[in-house]
This record gives C-alpha cells, sequence and structure tokens, in this order.
C-alpha cells in the first residue's frame, strides 16, 4: 500500500526553523480512509485538500489495488507504525478516524503533536472509550494494552457537543475541540440561489444516507403519509430495505446518484426528514440546509450541532409515529410565504460549515500546538 508523499529535500535544524518560519502550514501527516460511498467531492477528506498534508496513509476504498491488503484494512491501526517512517518530515501528526485507527500513536510520536478526530455519536464513541470495541476482539485486545492512550492526545476534535462530554472522562475538556463537518458552500449557494424563488412542490420530502437512519420508523411514517412524495437517496441501504422500497406508490429510491443530480433533487423538494438512532457529525442534514430544506429530525436527549431554538430544525418525540405525522404534515402545510422563510434560514446557518472555514479551524489548532 503506497502512501501519497510530498517529499521534501533533507535540511539541517537551522533550515528547517528558517522554512517552518517561512511557510503558510504546517507539515501535516494524515492518518485516514477514502472511503467509496464519499466520492470525490464528500466527507472529511475534504480537508485535506485544503490542509495539503506532507504525508497522506490509510485505506483508499477506491482503489482496487489496495483490496488486496487484508492485513492493514483488517487491523488498521498498523498505519501508525508504518507512519513512524516520516516522523522527522513533519510537524503534527493527525488522526482523522480516531476510532479505526488510533491505539498506539501516544506511545509512537511523543515527539510530535498528536491530533485525533472522533465521528462516531456519543453512545457509540463511549462504548470505544470504555471498552475500545469498535474494532471488535483485536481492538478490545489492543484497548487494554493502551487503556491511557486518550491521555496522550495533544488536542482531540469531535464534530458534537455530546461526544466531547463523553471524552471528558479520559482527558481534559481543554484539549476537546468541537469542529462540524463542513460542505462545498460556493458550489451549493450559485445553485440556490440560481433557482430562486425555490419552487414548492407541496409535500415532498427528501431523506439522504444510511448510517444510524432508522429505517424500521422510516417506512412506518412513508406508509401513514400517502399524499407525500418520499425520495430516499442512499448507495448503501440494506437488501431487505431495498426491497421494501418497492412496495410504497409515493416514495422513489436513488441509489446512484451524482452530486449534481443529489443537488437539482434536493432543490425540488420541500423539506428533509430524517429519522435518526444516534447523531455526530451529518453532511447530509447541512448539505440539504445549504440548498434551503428545513429539517424533520428525531428528538433525542443530547446536545447537537443544529441547536434548539433554530426555527428551521423540526423534531418528534423518539419512536412517536402520531406525533412525527402530525410534525411532518404541519411542517409541509405551513403558508408558502413562511416555509420559503425557514428554507431562507436553513440556507443562511449552512454558511458556517464552508469547507474552507473547517479546514482553517484545523490550521489553527496545528498551529496553536507548534507555539
Amino acid at each position: 500500500m503506497k502512501a501519497e508523499i510530498r517529499t521534501i529535500p533533507l535540511q539541517t535544524d537551522d533550515e528547517n526553523v528558517k522554512r517552518r518560519n517561512e511557510r503558510d502550514h504546517v507539515r501535516v501527516l494524515a492518518i485516514r480512509t477514502d472511503f467509496q460511498h464519499h466520492g470525490e467531492n464528500h466527507g472529511y477528506k475534504q480537508i485535506l485538500k485544503r490542509i495539503k498534508p506532507q504525508v497522506t496513509l490509510g485505506i483508499d476504498e477506491r482503489s482496487s489495488a489496495e483490496q488486496k491488503n487484508v492485513l492493514f484494512r483488517k487491523y488498521q491501526w498498523l498505519f501508525e507504525f508504518k507512519a513512524l517512517r516520516y516522523i522527522s518530515q513533519i510537524d503534527v501528526v493527525h488522526i482523522l478516524y480516531g476510532e479505526d485507527y488510533f491505539r498506539f500513536s501516544g506511545r509512537l510520536f511523543k515527539s510530535k503533536p498528536l491530533v485525533v478526530t472522533f465521528h462516531q455519536p456519543a453512545e457509540i464513541l463511549e462504548q470505544e472509550v470504555l471498552h475500545g470495541n469498535i474494532r471488535g476482539k483485536v481492538g478490545r485486545l489492543t484497548h487494554l494494552m493502551n487503556k491511557n492512550r486518550f491521555e496522550a492526545i495533544d488536542a482531540a476534535i469531535v464534530t458534537n457537543p455530546a461526544q466531547k462530554e463523553v471524552l471528558r472522562s479520559v482527558m481534559p475538556g481543554d484539549r476537546i475541540h468541537v469542529i462540524p463537518l463542513g460542505i462545498d458552500v460556493s458550489s451549493l449557494n450559485k445553485l440556490y440561489r440560481k433557482h430562486q424563488p425555490k419552487a414548492f412542490n407541496g409535500q415532498t420530502v427528501i431523506t439522504v444516507g444510511n448510517w444510524l437512519r432508522d429505517w424500521d420508523f422510516y417506512f412506518k411514517v412513508v406508509k401513514a403519509c400517502p399524499h407525500v412524495t418520499f425520495h430516499l437517496v442512499n448507495r448503501k441501504l440494506d437488501a431487505k430495505f431495498r426491497k421494501k422500497t418497492r412496495s410504497f406508490q409515493n416514495l422513489h429510491f436513488h441509489d446512484n446518484v451524482t452530486d449534481q443530480e443529489l443537488a437539482t433533487l434536493t432543490l425540488q423538494c420541500d423539506i428533509q426528514f430524517v429519522p435518526i438512532k444516534g447523531l455526530a457529525g451529518s453532511n447530509a442534514l447541512i448539505h440539504g440546509f445549504a440548498l434551503g430544506c428545513p429539517l424533520l429530525v428525531t428528538g433525542l436527549d443530547q446536545e447537537d450541532l443544529y441547536g434548539s431554538n433554530n426555527e428551521f430544525v423540526w423534531r418528534y418525540e423518539k419512536d412517536n409515529l402520531h406525533h412525527c405525522v402530525e410534525q411532518l404534515n404541519q411542517l409541509l402545510n405551513l403558508h408558502p410565504e413562511q416555509l420559503k422563510s425557514l428554507q431562507d434560514k436553513a440556507f443562511e446557518y449552512a454558511q458556517r460549515f464552508s469547507w474552507d472555514h473547517v479546514a482553517g479551524l484545523h490550521m489553527e489548532l496545528y498551529k496553536s500546538l507548534l507555539k
């Protein structure tokens, strides 16, 4: 498995100091997964296009050659050891998916600041913190070998305030930073403004994504609302649920759409509906906001990025079908001017999630660790 490396010539300590002072960015060693379902323009890897790491290691699901490397795919923390050969070339180590890769870095990179990002929702992250069992039996074993590994993290990044509370139990709170995931705001802004005023299709709903979605509840809602047209966009939907999508005349299933097609479809829908079991940082929801889609989402007993006071986020009681349908109908039947106001507010709120801004926050954090 070949690392993507930006090579630099060997230099003396004085030359390295001079180079660091002249640089606009920090030399980062990034350990990440390039997930196939993220495609080219989505996912956390978007920050790498902006921070331009010196070395990039990790699984590339879009590379057929890497499918053969079973050992590294099964025990992803082996990339921590592989990273050792590049230690003299970098300033900061950043593990972008801590639940998958982070095990031994606290011992291996004592001379370099260590940044680790965690993505799982609070209830799953808690299991990783306590038992290290996200990666199975070997994950538990390596966790037992490194129970204090969280204390070695110089900066932990989480995408949701609830995750921060979990990590507080194993590391100082002032080292934990909430930085949300981002979206390509500039291109979505152009689309949203081009399609103003946004058409009202009167009862059209979109649902995007797969992870931690409550599909059993979703299909109950579809069945209970035959007057509503539902669009479901999902590349990884389980086979039994794919089969179920064919049972409803008011449900349109899209399993392989381009970014442009997704944006066009979202612009044609009035709201987004996302029944969830847990929430960390969801690009799908933010993407919907940027294209003017208010959100109906499961009400969870935890703080999220979207706040309890945002008018464009409506919540229903978890597992309460009657309340969900009631909220859905009420939202769809708002006066067009009221719905348009919510759509505009969702659009404005999405501006804070620009990938450029998110990457800038990462770079500021790296630099603060080097002072």
